[in-house]
């Protein structure tokens, strides 16, 4: 299941960067580039040629990029690297849509699995009970009536919490901000997205000084990249301390928020003098972390999947049994 629907944006944006740094890595320049690359192009080209610097005429582009995005770029034009930054931006869009892909391609069977046992025990429930309450007495099919509406209820609570928490993220602002500290507080899932904003912290922030930015503007523009808020309330204030004169060390460990790896990378970088290297080794460190979080949260979907639907069955096979119950006694009482 590729989901080229449900991420029709994040699959444009891809496109374009990659579709650029392969232009630009064919010596074509920026301009030229823009010429040949096709419809998601125009609207950039026509803002470059009325003299709008790249980075605000990718604000207006309509693609959506996130400032964290915008700033590799405008990172790589500034040093002359823009293909290698198109290119490097794309490498971290594709691994973001796969992610998500993943996310769905594990999330399918088991809910549709639980839809289908809601359903057929809900309709197995409704059908027992009419024919109960018409044929035996008017009591006989109250428990699998009762145990049909239960399995829908759930059915609806669950299906009314998706939206909720889609109309919320759609909706930006505070009401994203608490759904994703929802997201960020689940047991293991939280866990692995936590380590996955944090590798992406670090992948910005390493492309950035390695691009000889200074370290306090790398470090802003990653933390836009950051949807956590408390990841980002604690980049902020690492931010803010850095700019009072402490080192970076110093600064991530009183911020607090981030894992004390960085801290101690981050130690060892003011030894050396050398803080795309602290990044890069963070990266490849919290990109094997969330690879690991995010296998034991997928390990925990089925089970869970299996028994949530086998409490619906269990749920309707109990009304049907009281229901077949309730009419056989009634059919035995004697009027």
């Amino acid at each position: 299941m590729k989901a080229h629907g449900l991420f029709r944006h994040e699959r444009r944006r891809l496109e374009y960067v990659r579709s650029l740094s392969f232009l630009l890595g064919a010596d074509l320049s920026l301009g030229e580039a823009m010429a040949a690359g096709g419809l998601d192009f125009d609207r950039t080209s026509r803002l470059l040629q009325a003299g709008i610097p790249f980075a605000e005429a990718l604000r207006g582009s309509g693609l959506g990029f996130a400032e964290s995005e915008i700033a590799i770029l405008k990172a790589g034009e500034l040093t002359g690297d823009l293909a290698v930054a198109a290119s490097a931006l794309a490498t971290m869009l594709a691994r973001d849509l796969a992610d998500r892909e993943k996310i769905l391609e594990v999330l399918a069977y088991p809910c549709s699995m639980i839809l289908f046992a809601a359903v057929s025990a809900a309709g197995a429930g409704l059908v027992s009970a009419t024919g109960a309450m018409g044929e035996a007495s008017a009591g006989a099919g109250w428990p699998a009536l009762l145990a049909s509406g239960g399995t829908m209820l759930f059915l609806g609570l669950l299906c009314g919490a998706a939206l909720g928490f889609s109309r919320m993220m759609a909706r930006g602002g505070p009401a994203r901000d608490k759904a994703l500290a929802l997201a960020f507080s689940l047991p293991r899932l939280g866990a692995a997205l936590r380590a996955r904003e944090i590798h992406r912290f670090c992948l910005i922030a390493r492309f950035l000084t390695e691009a000889r930015l200074p370290f306090l503007s790398a470090l802003r523009s990653a933390e836009a990249g950051l949807s956590s808020p408390e990841l980002r309330r604690a980049a902020e204030g690492a931010c803010g301390l850095l700019r009072n004169g402490r080192p970076p060390s110093e600064a991530f460990a009183l911020a607090g928020g981030f894992p004390g790896e960085l801290a101690r990378w981050f130690a060892l970088a003011e030894r050396t003098g050398d803080p795309a290297k602290a990044f890069s080794m963070l990266e490849a460190y919290f990109g094997h972390e969330a690879d690991r979080l995010a296998r034991a949260a997928v390990a925990l979907v089925e089970p869970l999947s299996l028994l949530v639907a086998g409490g619906l069955v269990a749920a309707s096979l109990a009304g049907l049994v009281a229901t077949s119950l309730s009419a056989s006694l009634a059919g035995l009482t004697p009027p």
